[in-house]
């Protein structure tokens, strides 16, 4: 008979350490494991727009290790305590602190993202997006040169497109746009 280490496979894992088993009898555990579930969705609002599946990231309070990745709609049980997560939209959303209780489910909802069409001039252009948070422009994504039309899911708020011909280096040849996106709504931006 030897000590034995015991991982029980709860999210985050549960670990019996140095556990002696008594020789020559069934050894039961009697464990008491706090669980709930969580769940994010989105905002209840009828659209025509497709809702894209986000990807969430669950740590645990202030640790910076992946926990899961879960996708919204999903239930997903974990045990009682504080989560961290991050919603891998566009600007990608922070929800600390998050509480799961025993027994019961914690049932999130986020925003519904709006629609961004832009036309783009005919000729190439770069250009990005940047959300408006705090008095700073925050980079979001960079918009793909090839094409005159672009499509553009973001989450709610204050954004500002900055667009420049792709041969040109004078900074007065750049035009940028500042624009809302609302919840469930389209915004169409012409260059």
């Amino acid at each position: 008979l030897v000590a034995y280490d015991i991982e029980i496979f709860t999210q985050p894992p549960t670990m019996i350490r140095d556990l002696k088993l008594e020789a020559g009898k069934l050894n039961q555990l009697n464990l008491t494991i706090e669980q709930g579930g969580l769940r994010i969705r989105h905002e209840d609002i009828r659209t025509n727009i497709a809702l894209p599946s986000y990807p969430v990231i669950v740590r645990e309070q202030g640790k910076s290790q992946v926990l899961n990745i879960q996708n919204m709609g999903d239930q997903v049980t974990y045990l009682a305590g504080q989560y961290d997560l991050e919603i891998l939209c566009e600007p990608p959303l922070r929800l600390p602190g998050i509480t799961i209780q025993n027994n019961s489910s914690t049932d999130l909802t986020i925003p519904m993202p709006g629609v961004v069409n832009v036309q783009k001039p005919k000729t190439i252009c770069t250009g990005s997006i940047f959300s408006l948070q705090e008095g700073r422009m925050v980079w979001i994504c960079d918009m793909n040169p090839s094409k005159a039309n672009e499509r553009f899911l973001l989450m709610p708020g204050e954004y500002q497109m900055v667009l420049k011909p792709q041969s040109s280096i004078l900074y007065k040849e750049s035009s940028s746009k500042r624009f809302e996106v609302r919840s469930a709504q389209t915004t169409n931006i012409t260059f």
